[in-house]
């Protein structure tokens, strides 16, 4: 069956949050090649993302920060780690 193109942007959001999420686990400092790695793997996430919708790489970006700042892990991370808000 072959996928729509929304449905396969709907998809990668999904990832690009995911991948999002593992980014800010924990600080880069802790340990730097999983960060990079994570870095990575996000970017080419979004650049996938932003070359099928042809949205902009900041609104992309602003939507998955925007999704995380509500998320459970967020909070969990800022206790955890004393982020300020």
């Amino acid at each position: 069956m072959m996928r729509t193109k929304r449905a396969v942007a709907r998809g990668l959001m999904q990832e690009l949050k995911a991948a999002y999420v593992a980014l800010d686990v924990k600080p880069y400092e802790d340990d730097p090649d999983r960060a990079a790695q994570a870095i990575g793997y996000y970017e080419g996430l979004k650049r996938a993302y932003v070359l099928l919708t042809g949205c902009d790489v900041q609104d992309v970006a602003n939507e998955v920060v925007t999704w995380y700042v509500g998320t459970a892990e967020y909070q969990a991370a800022k206790q955890h780690y004393g982020r300020p808000t």
